[in-house]
């Protein structure tokens, strides 16, 4: 098997190997964001490993990298990937490390992992069931989602599976163990999900039995010889779908099972949409060759995001979001807390030193505070530190039908309400109405500001009361809003 790897850090700067590409550079990334314990992916003759892990070189801090490396079985028999493979896997992720004077300290989402796997080839798991269930159902193409915090348990079940699959490789399968979300995975295993999770992995038990007898059937028969001689000729995921729904209509009917209750699960479940991506697709998407780029869709407008149906990656990811803005605000707050502190204990000092017998304190005319000015392409932070603006990169999705924004998306924490002017993004228009909304992120939707607003050639002049994600919305053209909402308004 010919083989290339590549040692990146969290920047995507390569330290070490031959591998490199603009795909690989972007897997980094997003094994970096994941912080992805076990990558497996197969695309044609191609298997990706990959691993995020804590690292340090002696006299050095601590650090992160993330390693990859991509193996062809081209014109030999495709690898079995046990537990056996995926410990040499570790040892040839510690031995390239060691070649640049780095140590293993543990992988990313584990401090105890490397040196607890030593010299252990058995498998934690206590049976077989999940692994078949999850088989099944990924053979149908639906996506499995497992939650685990015992690492060493998780990457047994995912090795479980991909020993199964070593008949199949060639269609092309993406196996992921990760603290975060990883979006495109055909089975991951996370600490935790917003959405459902398929099998909790600490007592292997399966969320949602109602379908689970004919999915674990499902990653049973394709065990079989002759599914193993079938699949030798190289097949995209949507005919091995088909074929293993074909034998499950002929195993139902061989065991005298109602024809009506595998007839309710294909239509419950869509099966027969067959929701996998194919060979070619698969393949591409990770070597980066051309038809990789030519498959791109064009980025969709923002008036569709509403249109988009949200799925268990989008409710994770905005967790994650939201978590991330929370703890900069708790942090924010506490840089604002020592600032006042310090302006405080040198504004005491000063009264002090002007008040005295060589006093140089004079009365001066209070001035007004002056509005905080907000422009699309900066964020600012007003000196007078009772408000922290900060500009969204992207802006949350589910735009309400008949509106548009004109403004960009910000994240506003007022310590007392405020009114601030934000620049419209586009001319103003007297004849329309403008709203000022706020994302509400429990139903992940806009809701209307009451309060004072005013609107004018300058910008949007509106109330901020409490924190969030703000921004202005008006209706696509004249005359053509359906709101009957009134704060605001030209």
């Amino acid at each position: 098997m010919e083989d290339s790897f590549g040692i990146y850090t969290t920047d995507g700067e390569r330290l070490s190997g031959s591998l490199y590409d603009e795909s690989i550079t972007g897997l980094a990334e997003r094994l970096d964001e994941s912080t992805a314990s076990l990558f497996i992916r197969t695309a044609g003759e191609m298997v990706y490993l990959g691993t995020a892990i804590n690292v340090q070189k002696q006299g050095r801090r601590p650090d992160t990298f993330i390693y990859i490396e991509r193996m062809s079985w081209h014109g030999s028999l495709p690898p079995r990937i046990d537990l056996s493979y995926i410990h040499e896997f570790y040892t040839r992720v510690a031995d390239r490390l060691s070649s640049i004077d780095y140590g293993i300290r543990d992988l990313a989402s584990d401090t105890a992992f490397i040196g607890d796997r030593r010299e252990r080839f058995i498998s934690g798991l206590s049976g077989t069931d999940v692994v078949e269930y999850a088989l099944g159902k990924t053979l149908l193409c639906r996506e499995v989602i497992c939650v685990s915090e015992d690492l060493s348990k998780s990457v047994d079940f995912v090795v479980a599976i991909a020993e199964k699959l070593s008949a199949f490789l060639y269609a092309g399968f993406t196996i992921v163990v990760s603290k975060r979300s990883f979006k495109g995975a055909d089975i991951l295993v996370t600490e935790k999900s917003a959405g459902s999770a398929d099998i909790r992995l600490e007592t292997e038990t399966i969320s949602d039995t109602k379908w689970s007898d004919i999915y674990r059937t499902a990653g049973i028969l394709p065990q079989r010889p002759e599914m193993a001689h079938w699949a030798a000729v190289s097949r995209t995921r949507r005919q091995i779908a088909e074929k293993l729904l074909g034998d499950l209509k002929k195993h139902a009917k061989a065991s005298g099972a109602k024809s009506s209750y595998l007839d309710s699960f294909i239509e419950s479940e869509e099966i027969e949409k067959f929701r996998c991506a194919e060979t070619e697709t698969a393949r591409a998407a990770v070597s980066g060759t051309a038809a990789a780029k030519t498959s791109r869709r064009p980025a969709p407008s923002e008036e569709d995001y509403g249109k988009w149906e949200v799925s268990d990656y989008d409710r994770m990811k905005l967790m994650e979001d939201y978590s991330r803005i929370m703890e900069q605000k708790r942090k924010n707050r506490i840089r604002i807390i020592a600032a006042v502190a310090a302006v405080l204990l040198l504004a005491a000092a000063a009264v002090f030193i002007a008040a005295g017998p060589f006093g140089i304190l004079k009365p001066v005319d209070a001035t007004p505070t002056a509005t905080p000015y907000i422009t699309p392409s900066a964020t600012i932070v007003p000196q007078e530190g009772n408000i922290t603006i900060e500009r969204l990169i992207a802006s949350p999705g589910n735009i309400p039908a008949g509106l548009k924004g004109v403004s960009s998306a910000y994240n506003i924490t007022p310590e007392k309400p405020r009114t601030i002017l934000i620049e419209l993004s586009e001319n103003y228009d007297p004849l329309l109405p403008y709203y000022l909304m706020k994302f509400n992120t429990t139903g992940y939707s806009w809701d209307f500001v009451a309060g004072t607003s005013e609107y004018s050639g300058e910008g949007a002049k509106v109330e901020i009361s409490e924190p969030g994600i703000y921004r202005i919305f008006t209706t696509r053209s004249a005359g053509e809003t359906n709101f009957t909402h009134t704060a605001g308004g030209a």
